[in-house]
This record gives C-alpha cells, structure tokens and sequence, in this order.
C-alpha cells in the first residue's frame, strides 16, 4: 500500500489506491457457514448479556433488603418467581 500511496510531502493513500489491491476471497459456502456459526455465537452473547442484567437487577433489588433484614429469603424467592 505505501507504494501505492502518494504524494509530495507526505505518502496518503485514496479509495483509488483501494481499487487496485487484490484480495483473496474464501468460497462462499465457507463464509455462510463461518457467519451461520458466528450469528449463533452472537444470539449466545446477546442472551447471556440479557439474563446478567435481569441477575444484577434483582441481586441490586434483593440483597439491601435481605442484609438489614426487611425481607427473608422465602419472600425473596416468592419475589423472584413473580418477576420471572
């Protein structure tokens, strides 16, 4: 690419520069199944991200009460079925 670039005080390097480079690509069947395999991973990510938010909320909610006594752990786990 820097041979590719120009200009006079500094090398810069344009969307023509782009044009020319050649790239490999893999055949199309590897990258569906790459991105088919991916897209899991991510739906994995994302509802794993969702169920830690609920946990970290309700532990947030719960703990204060149950640790200055308010709340026992039978009402907590009544409480918890009710938001689940």
């Amino acid at each position: 690419m820097q041979r590719s670039g120009h200009g006079s005080v500094f090398n810069t390097i344009t969307r023509d520069t782009f044009k020319t480079i050649r790239i490999a690509l893999p055949p199309t069947k590897l990258i569906t199944s790459y991105e088919d395999t991916v897209h899991q991973l991510m739906e994995l990510i994302l509802s794993n991200l969702c169920e830690n938010l609920t946990l970290a909320s309700l532990r947030d909610i719960l703990l204060p009460k149950l640790i200055s006594g308010d709340l026992r752990v039978l009402d907590a786990e009544k409480f918890v079925e009710e938001v689940s």
